[in-house]
């Protein structure tokens, strides 16, 4: 995959800190529910380590969603938010057509949903 034209690099680097935000806001939201089910009468210890592996897995994926920030990755990258549905459908709309072509025929593009979060 060639590198990204210069307009949807900006594009990109545009809605980086919403789609971080939306993620983590996700993986937070999994955290509350996490512990709001938890009976402390009952194994406490045990809810405590899956939640400690709960945010050390979502730790991974927020890495690999983000940390490969560079312009020859932004393909890539994009692909990754898209498939994680952490961009909305506005956003993805304003990339050009060949690369929202190009991210169309990789993978099944699912855009964040605010009803849903």
């Amino acid at each position: 995959m060639g590198q990204i034209a210069e307009r949807d690099w900006k594009v990109l680097r545009r809605i980086r800190d919403d789609a971080l935000h939306r993620l983590s806001v996700r993986m937070l939201s999994g955290v509350r529910n996490m512990v709001s089910e938890v009976d402390l009468n009952g194994d406490a210890h045990s809810a405590f380590l899956s939640i400690c592996r709960y945010v050390h897995d979502q730790n991974l994926e927020l890495g690999d969603l983000f940390d490969d920030w560079r312009r020859s990755t932004a393909i890539t990258t994009l692909m990754r938010w898209a498939s994680a549905a952490i961009i909305t459908e506005e956003e993805f709309a304003d990339f050009s057509v060949e690369t929202k072509e190009l991210v169309r025929s990789m993978i099944e593009v699912k855009f964040y949903d605010e009803k849903k979060a």
